[in-house]
């Protein structure tokens, strides 16, 4: 890529911030004291450069506009600005006949006060007045031209440095770092592929709480109170549908359970009929994804994906490289603020040759994706320093484990409900054992994730948070219980299921880890597993720290 820069600012700042951003750019700078010259007799450095960055400083080109002030001549200093723009539009026309690169051209920045205070308004002819027509003057050279597009100083002001000080009305007044960056956002747009689809996930990402952990009126989201930022971040997501963005879901959760509340719940602002694909179920995310742009018939890096959990964000980040991430921060306030600084989503208008650039990932390509995506998500979780720790359940962590088993519906074999005092007096019967499970990993501690109630070769509860699902976490929470049965002595493991509405992905977790079916009571069914036959292995991307007092692992 290589990147022209001329104009009569401060080019050599501007292509040393733009260096440090994009060091693969190949830049070459004009004279600030010839850029005229420069463009009406293109030097051979510029002719085939794909973009030419013309960073003016407008208060040197037409002084006039910035010295006015009221009781000037408004027409004589209209009509000087409309002047220097007839010509500077000509000479870049002339520039067309040499070169095709698209051009970036820095606005006129609008003063940041005017003499006039805050009477401004009031008055004919006054500086806002002459800067409001000044704009719609240079908006004619980008409509004019072919491929010339705004460096909008203002916006850039605006959004980044609003709290800095106008030291002159110039463009200098906005770091160069800041420009060079827009000015990067700006190209990027033109060699990416513009943003087609959002992917999203749902719990704590659309509202606050977990889908089929709590009631519907539980869920925070609200246009008011602590489920304001989620609300606000609904709004958000609302506009770039309007602009065009197609909205996909991708969430491990019940389909039954996440659909009530898009349909049901007050406060949603985005509903079933705005999104263009659903993937609520178990699988893992990197899957589904590659699914939805099957079903979308999208590139990957047509994809921005959204979600909370910084673990998601860190696979689908290794697996699908091509598809863009967007970094929340841990408070949903943030929310808002981190879409709108994402300047992916900018409506740039391609060429045809860019089109042709950035043509879809085929489908055979995808499918390659497929077929190769298990063993990397098996390599991001092997760099993931995933650690699980097995323990009885003490005191100092009981009200968690009650909090966790009287909560927990979707992985959750059982559902069975304890009061801390039901569970603390079953805890004392013999031979009964509640162990629990923490996991940890370099995004960081996941706390209490998992629980077991043992009695004596009945594994009577075993339930998982939904938050780590996807991991095998669970398998290795069963492996860890088995080797510890066998330690006391049980020569065969029983274990429980009973559906429910919430659970149904649960139902051939048994069977998957070497059960076989012992009988069933109803709906419910028993599952049991010779412990002298080899035990399912823990993946072996956890590490393990076992609190159990015995070393069979």
């Amino acid at each position: 890529m290589k990147i022209g820069i001329c104009g009569n600012s401060d080019l050599k700042a501007l292509a040393v911030a733009i260096d440090t951003i994009r060091s693969e750019y190949e830049i070459v700078t004009g004279d600030p004291q010839y850029w005229m010259h420069e463009l009406q007799d293109i030097p051979d450095d510029f002719v085939n450069t794909d973009f030419l960055i013309l960073a003016l400083d407008w208060m040197q080109c037409i002084p006039a506009i910035y010295d006015y002030t009221w009781g000037d001549n408004f027409n004589d200093t209209l009509q000087a600005f409309s002047k220097f723009c007839r010509s500077l539009t000509d000479t870049i026309n002339q520039l067309r006949q040499k070169s095709h690169c698209k051009i970036l051209l820095f606005t006129p920045p609008t003063p940041a006060s005017y003499p006039t205070g805050f009477i401004t308004r009031l008055l004919d002819n006054s500086q806002l007045q002459l800067f409001t027509s000044i704009q719609n003057i240079a908006n004619d050279i980008y409509k004019s031209v072919t491929d010339c597009y705004p460096v909008d100083i203002d916006l850039i002001e605006h959004s980044d440095f609003s709290a800095l000080p106008h030291e002159n009305n110039g463009h200098q007044t906005t770091p160069a770092v800041k420009i060079a960056g827009h000015c990067v956002r700006m190209i990027d747009q033109f060699i990416k592929y513009p943003l087609k689809c959002i992917i999203l996930d749902l719990d704590n990402t659309l509202w606050g709480g977990v889908a089929g952990e709590s009631e519907l009126s539980l869920l925070i989201l609200d246009p008011q109170g602590d489920g304001k930022p989620y609300f606000d971040f609904q709004k958000e997501l609302l506009k770039l549908y309007k602009q065009g963005m197609l909205l996909a879901i991708c969430s491990k959760n019940n389909t039954c359970d996440a659909l009530e509340i898009i349909e049901a719940h007050p406060h949603m602002v985005l509903r079933p009929s705005m999104i263009a694909a659903f993937r609520i179920n178990w699988d893992n995310k990197v899957l589904n994804i590659l699914s939805i742009a099957k079903e979308l018939n999208i590139g990957l890096d047509s994809i921005m994906f959204i979600d909370d959990n910084p673990s998601e964000r860190g696979l689908v980040k290794e697996a699908l490289p091509d598809v863009e991430v967007l970094e929340l921060p841990k408070d949903p306030c943030g929310y808002v603020n981190t879409l709108r600084g994402s300047s992916r989503f900018w409506p740039i208008q391609l060429t045809k040759d860019d089109l042709k650039k950035n043509s879809y990932f085929s489908m055979d390509r995808l499918r390659k994706k497929s077929r190769d995506i298990k063993t990397t998500i098996a390599d991001f979780l092997r760099k993931s320093g995933l650690s699980i720790t097995v323990s009885q359940t003490g005191s100092e962590s009981m009200s968690r484990v009650v909090q966790l088993i009287n909560k927990t519906n979707q992985f959750n074999l059982t559902t069975k409900r304890f009061t801390q005092s039901e569970l603390e007096m079953v805890c004392n019967e013999p031979h009964t054992y509640l162990l629990q499970m923490e996991m940890r990993d370099i995004f960081g501690d996941y706390g209490i994730i998992g629980v077991s109630l043992i009695r004596n070769s009945l594994i009577e509860l075993f339930l998982l948070s939904c938050r780590v699902l996807g991991k095998d976490a669970e398998v290795a929470f069963l492996s860890v219980i088995l080797h510890f049965m066998i330690d006391r002595g049980i020569s065969e493991a029983t274990g429980m299921y009973i559906p429910s509405e919430k659970n149904i992905q649960t139902a051939p977790f048994y069977s998957n880890c070497g059960f076989t079916l012992k009988e069933s009571v109803g709906k419910s069914t028993i599952w049991c597993r010779n412990l002298s036959e080899p035990i399912i292995a823990i993946p072996d991307w956890f590490h393990v720290d076992c609190k159990l007092e015995y070393n069979n692992l």
